[in-house]
């Protein structure tokens, strides 16, 4: 049995190795194949953002985490940065196998995460607008999660947008970055300038459906915390008349999932195509934000194993609060997983009662366990993503199968232990590559 580490004041670094020596036998491959030599031309991203702009000087913008007060709603700046585009790519399609797959995609994540970051320029609006005015191709917009500074945001928009281009063409990059503390045990005052930071990403958004070119699409990625900006959304009206939103991805999405249930359908109202949602059995941060909350999260809509029933306070010191609360998602995460097809979910499909069904008419979950490794199966699926974005159910080379869950305690409680729906959740898998 692997030993545990001690959980010190970050936990993401150290919950990562627990993981990392967990699947170390599964997580060695034989590795082949030549890079992909990528262009090594900047890759630009434009942003917008209610972070503050802190720099003393003219020459650059400088985005941390303190919000830029406008009468109490916020207000957005405009820019654009270059990224230099990482020289050497793998090419994860030509892949042999899935754990060759996960490697060359660890090798990409590592890339474009240390790539430097360069020319933010600012812009005012107008400019901004003619851009997205004069776009003809795809507009994809990222919004970031908790815990993640503007230069890491610009990096996760550059892998999406630029892994998005390479099936789709002519995409255009946008992020839009709220005042993030960038600090693990800043969560609370994360999610209130999230919160903060609503009213002017509903507008944000509502200008460019309004501004843009009938042939450009919308495509908007929202990732953990971020996504509880989607689903505000949802209180736009000229947003459902228009169902201005062409495709939505939420990615570990850390909304409350009986939230999330309530919601389904306006979201969809609001979207043209498909709202694709990312989950995992072994989303470490989500089985914390459970455990912090007390509901499970849409990115991980079940019951961690012996979840604790214990109250927690937050009168104790923030750091021991925290430390305490990582140990319990350490003590849960497993490698492998035990909500998928037990046997009651065997006979409550057999018995007639309980039906299977899609997450919604336009509403699939995707279950990315078996893919996502990094930051504790928190990281962006983006070759998931990118792939539905582009091509719709086609994942190539991966494969997908369809599998059920348990659902949460509270749900089974209030179905006297016989739930009428089950969701269909579609797992990634490495079926293409000829492993069953």
């Amino acid at each position: 049995m692997t030993a545990r580490p001690t959980i010190h004041n970050h936990y993401l670094p150290l919950i990562a190795l627990f993981l990392i020596a967990l699947n170390l036998c599964s997580c060695q491959a034989a590795f082949a194949g030549p890079f992909r030599i990528a262009s090594a031309r900047d890759y630009k991203v434009y942003f917008a953002t209610t972070r503050l702009n802190e720099s003393r000087s003219n020459t650059y913008p400088v985005y941390n985490g303190k919000r830029h007060i406008d009468l109490g709603h916020g207000s957005i700046e405009y820019g654009f940065a270059k990224l230099k585009r990482p020289a050497l790519l793998q090419n994860v399609e030509d892949s042999r196998s899935f754990a060759e797959f996960k490697a060359r995609l660890k090798i990409n994540d590592q890339a474009w995460s240390t790539t430097a970051v360069s020319d933010i320029t600012g812009m005012d609006k107008q400019s901004f607008q003619n851009t997205i005015r004069n776009w003809r191709g795809i507009i994809c917009i990222f919004v970031h999660g908790y815990d993640e500074n503007f230069n890491d945001s610009l990096r996760d928009t550059a892998i999406v947008g630029s892994e998005l281009d390479k099936k789709s063409n002519e995409v255009l990059p946008v992020l839009f970055s709220w005042p993030s503390l960038d600090k693990t045990t800043e969560y609370a005052a994360d999610e209130a300038n999230l919160d903060w930071s609503k009213a002017p990403f509903r507008q944000f958004i509502e200008e460019i459906a309004r501004i843009k070119n009938p042939s450009a699409k919308l495509y908007l990625v929202a990732h953990s915390l971020g996504s509880r900006l989607a689903f505000d959304l949802t209180d736009s009206a000229s947003l459902y008349a228009d169902r201005a939103i062409d495709k939505l991805v939420l990615s570990s999405s850390d909304m409350d999932y009986h939230m999330a249930l309530q919601k389904k359908d306006l979201l969809e109202s609001i979207t043209r195509d498909m709202v694709y949602v990312m989950v995992s059995d072994r989303d470490g941060p989500l089985i914390t934000s459970q455990l912090l909350h007390g509901s499970p999260r849409l990115g991980r809509p079940f019951d961690p194993p012996n979840i604790s029933t214990q109250n927690r306070t937050t009168t104790a010191p923030k750091q021991s609060f925290w430390k305490g609360l990582l140990q319990e998602a350490v003590d849960m995460l497993a490698p492998d997983s035990t909500d998928e097809n037990t046997p009651e979910v065997g006979e409550w499909l057999k018995n007639g009662y309980t039906k299977e069904s899609e997450f919604g008419n336009r509403s699939r979950l995707y279950d990315v366990t078996e893919l996502v490794t990094a930051d504790l199966g928190h990281r962006i699926a983006w070759p998931v993503i990118t792939s539905l974005l582009a091509e719709g159910d086609s994942l190539y080379p991966l494969g997908t199968r369809v599998v059920f869950k348990k659902p949460d305690r509270l749900i089974l409680e209030q179905s006297n232990g016989k739930p009428s729906i089950l969701f269909r959740f579609h797992r990634v898998t490495m079926d293409r590559f000829g492993i069953k």
